[in-house]
């Protein structure tokens, strides 16, 4: 064999080990000092890759240096080897070469030891090959040269596999936003250094975020190639859009409350009033009241579903075995879910699982809702349950939240062969009011209650939807350690309150309530005292406590004092009813603590007070 580009009597001419190597990494010319250095022959030079010759330890660097040599046009500062005799023992030798057409010419020399260029450049070979980013080399039209085994791991593509190629061609996708494209295209044409966060694809298709970073090397001015740098930060990207979205949530559950509360103070100012027009009303004019009465119960279930997209809906969770709380369920749903829909139920774990029950079974209600509603003529449903090790945040399509770290789940399953969702419109579905169904059917607030309930319980939350097969809801319920069954108590019988002249203390920033309320409560036959100010409260009990027989509170009021602040002054010395839409801050109260929720009703008071009077 001869070089293609220097004559061949001018390398025989040449003294010392001269050879010449093609793209392939093959030998084509070798002048005879070879076989005298290495014992080989010529022709065994030749049959083989010359990288087979080098010591396994520096080949790496050898085929990051050719890489870069046939990529310039330029000589390269010599580089330095270890080659392996036919004898067994390995030969100091140092490179002087250059590209010239697509062939390396190079001269080489024997040194006697380890010079402190091969050290050097034998530790960032080293670096470089085992550094946790990924290193990419192209040359100046973005073509790929070389990449190191971090790059491999991160996108699952080999050397073999992208040499000749533009990342653009394999790493980019149909999610890929266009204006990183062009920024990165921008830059680079610019010769330009750019750091950039982009959505990328592994080899497998499933996306990952990079923060590339990529730099032209210029000889002399002229951009001969490119390093781009590369760091998958989809851990990070995925916990800051969580951290969003939970601030998010938050936001929205703060205005939820917020309107739950004083809507609440609405309706109980006029239920109060209702229910004082009752006691002297015709027979005739009752049904307008009814009206009324029928108009007030729907808005309180209203404002319990808004309240139920937030964290600030009371929690009492209880150890439960889910397959009763399910069987109970399935005896519900399967009389309202119309007969086109085919539902099955596949309940056959029983662990036991801290939730709060009714919160659990709204939740569930509200998926098959959700479910049901994806259906346009003949579907099924299908809720599952089953037992997981591991939290598989692998195969879903949208993580909403993620469970707590356990030793076990318990997945509960809603799947529909409805519609399905768009991938893009995911992040959307659980905020209130936000509704996909034609003409804005429904209130939008379902799948809201269902975030609402994961959040306030700490469970997990995916999705998996796919236009035209369908969609699965599944929650992720962390199973407790301890096996305790669900014990089914009895409800406190209502107590009839007769009429005395016990003193109840009425405290409320809403004074129409207190007035209304307090009058109610007179004609039941109790003394009342009416405050808007919980600081005038505080300093008439304070005077008069010894004639006071129950207080009853609102707990979210104007100013310093709350409701939470009235039951720890006086609640060891007499019986403290706090009334709210909601409590803020739960765990002030004792686990045991029952309050009245807003909006209630004279009976609803009545007893309430007639219990704690009668303890």
């Amino acid at each position: 064999m001869v070089s293609r580009n220097i004559p061949t009597s001018l390398l025989e001419s040449i003294s010392g080990l001269i050879c010449t190597a093609n793209a392939s990494g093959f030998f084509e010319y070798l002048n005879p000092y070879w076989q005298e250095a290495l014992g080989w022959s010529l022709e065994e030079l030749r049959a083989k890759p010359f990288i087979e010759f080098i010591h396994h330890e520096d080949r790496e660097s050898a085929i990051l240096a050719t890489t870069l040599l046939f990529g310039s046009s330029e000589a390269l500062e010599p580089y330095s080897c270890r080659m392996i005799t036919k004898s067994g023992y390995y030969l100091n030798l140092e490179w002087q070469w250059q590209s010239i057409n697509h062939e390396i010419v190079a001269a080489v020399r024997e040194v006697s030891s380890m010079s402190e260029k091969y050290k050097e450049q034998n530790l960032l070979s080293q670096i470089v090959r085992n550094a946790s980013s990924g290193v990419v080399i192209t040359d100046k039209n973005k073509q790929v040269m070389w990449v190191n085994g971090a790059f491999t791991e991160i996108s699952g593509y080999s050397l073999p596999e992208v040499k000749g190629k533009t990342l653009g061609q394999f790493l980019q996708g149909k999610h890929t936003d266009e204006k990183a494209i062009n920024e990165i295209k921008n830059s680079l044409e610019k010769g330009l250094p750019i750091n950039i966060e982009i959505l990328n694809y592994h080899k497998n298709g499933k996306p990952y975020w990079n923060n590339l970073i990529v730099s032209p090397i210029k000889n002399n001015g002229v951009i001969e190639r490119f390093v781009g740098i590369q760091h998958d930060i989809t851990e990070r990207v995925e916990q800051a859009n969580m951290m969003a979205k939970v601030q998010h949530m938050d936001s929205i559950g703060e205005l939820a409350a917020g309107i739950s509360h004083d809507f609440n103070n609405i309706l109980a100012i006029i239920d109060g009033n209702r229910e004082l027009l009752s006691l002297n009303v015709r027979d005739d004019q009752r049904a307008y009241l009814e009206n009324i009465a029928s108009a007030v119960e729907r808005a309180k279930n209203l404002t319990k579903k808004i309240l139920k997209t937030s964290k600030k809906s009371g929690i009492k969770s209880v150890n439960i075995c889910i397959k009763d709380c399910m069987l109970e369920l399935k005896k519900l749903t399967d009389q309202i879910v119309p007969k086109n829909i085919s539902l099955t139920w596949e309940v056959e774990t029983a662990p036991i699982v801290s939730i709060d029950v009714d919160d659990f079974e709204d939740a569930v209600i509200n998926m098959i809702a959700n479910a049901q509603n994806a259906i346009n003529h003949h579907g099924q449903i299908l809720i599952k349950t089953e037992i997981c090790e591991n939290f598989e945040k692998e195969s879903i399509d949208y993580l909403f939240r993620e469970p707590p770290i356990a030793e076990q789940y318990l997945k509960v399953s809603i799947k529909d062969t409805g519609s399905g969702i768009d991938h893009v419109m995911l992040a959307k579905i659980f905020e209130p009011f936000y509704t996909s169904r034609p003409n804005e059917q429904g209130t939008g607030l379902g799948l809201a209650m269902v975030a609402g309930f994961v959040t306030r319980q700490n469970l997990g939350l995916t999705v998996k939807s796919e236009r035209g097969i369908g969609s699965e809801f599944t929650l992720w319920l962390p199973i407790c350690e301890e096996s305790v069954a669900r014990t089914k108590g009895v409800e406190a019988a209502i107590l009839n309150v007769p009429k005395c002249k016990r003193l109840v203390v009425m405290i409320d920033d809403e004074e129409s309530i207190t007035e209304i309320y307090g009058e109610l409560l007179v004609n039941l036959g109790y003394n009342v005292e009416c405050f808007s100010d919980p600081s005038e409260a505080c300093a008439w009990l304070d005077k008069y406590i010894d004639k006071v027989d129950i207080i009853v509170s609102d707990e979210v009021m104007p100013g310093p004092i709350q409701g939470r602040d009235i039951l720890e002054k006086y609640g060891d010395k007499l019986p403290v009813l706090i009334a709210s839409g909601f409590i803020e801050g739960a765990h002030y109260f004792p686990d045991d603590f029952k309050y009245l929720k807003k909006p209630y009703t004279l009976s609803m008071l009545s007893d309430s007070i007639g219990e704690l009077l009668n303890k």
